[in-house]
C-alpha cells in the first residue's frame, strides 16, 4: 500500500515539474481573412459597447454588443485538413431598466468565416416576427454592388437593403414587425423600417 502511495506521489510530482511543449498534431493549413476581406467584416462592433436606434417619434431602442469573437486559425469541424478564420457577433437587446439578457430571442447574429477554397462565407440572422425565437438566415454576395446611404450626415458606402414580405417579417424587440433592414458591410445594422410606419436609424 505504501509503495502505491509513493509511486502516485512521484508521478504527481514529476507531472507538475515537467514542462512538455504542445506540438501541433499535423500540418494543417490556416485559411486567413485577407486584408481586403476585413473591409467586408463589421469590425466596428468591436469598438462599441451600446448601439442606440431612434425613430421619428424619438422612441429609442438599445442593444449591447454582447458577444464579439474573432478566431484565428480555428479548427474546422467539417474539414479537419484545414483551419479557418472566423468572426461571430451577437447583439443583446437592453431592457427599459438597463438590464439585458444574453441569449434572448431578439438578438441579431452575424457569422463570417473563410471556406476551404479561400472564399469568404457569411450568414446574418434576424428573429422572425411569427416566432421571435426562430431566425431567418441571410447570406451576403460580395460580388454584387452595394449602395450608399446617409444617416445623420454620415455617409455609409457599402449598404445592403434586405426586404421581407408579409410572410417573413423580422422583429427587433417585442411587438415590432419590420419589413426592411439596412446593413453596412463595415458598420453592421444601420436601421430598420417597421410596417407601422416607424423608421428606426442608428444614432451612434
Amino acid at each position: 500500500m505504501k509503495k502505491i502511495i509513493l509511486i502516485l506521489v512521484l508521478v504527481s510530482f514529476y507531472s507538475c515539474e515537467l514542462d512538455i511543449p504542445w506540438i501541433k498534431p499535423d500540418n494543417r493549413d490556416c485559411v486567413k481573412f485577407t486584408e481586403k476581406e476585413y473591409n467586408f467584416l463589421p469590425t466596428e462592433y468591436k469598438n462599441k459597447d451600446t448601439l442606440i436606434f431612434k425613430n421619428q417619434f424619438n422612441e429609442i431602442i438599445k442593444y449591447k454588443v454582447g458577444f464579439y469573437h474573432l478566431e484565428k486559425c480555428s479548427f474546422d469541424y467539417l474539414n479537419d485538413s484545414v483551419e479557418l478564420d472566423k468572426l461571430s457577433i451577437i447583439l443583446d437587446i437592453i431592457k427599459d431598466d438597463g438590464s439585458y439578457s444574453p441569449q434572448n430571442c431578439y438578438e441579431p447574429r452575424f457569422h463570417f468565416f473563410k471556406n476551404e477554397n479561400g472564399g469568404l462565407d457569411s450568414y446574418i440572422q434576424f428573429s422572425t416576427e411569427q416566432n421571435e425565437c426562430r431566425n431567418i438566415s441571410l447570406s451576403l454576395n460580395y460580388e454584387e454592388s452595394y449602395q450608399e446611404y446617409t444617416i445623420n450626415n454620415i455617409k455609409y458606402k457599402n449598404v445592403k437593403i434586405f426586404e421581407f414580405n408579409k410572410d417573413s417579417l423580422v422583429t427587433f424587440f417585442p411587438n415590432n414587425k419590420s419589413n426592411i433592414v439596412y446593413y453596412d458591410l463595415k458598420f453592421g445594422v444601420l436601421g430598420f423600417d417597421s410596417i407601422d410606419g416607424k423608421i428606426w436609424r442608428i444614432e451612434n
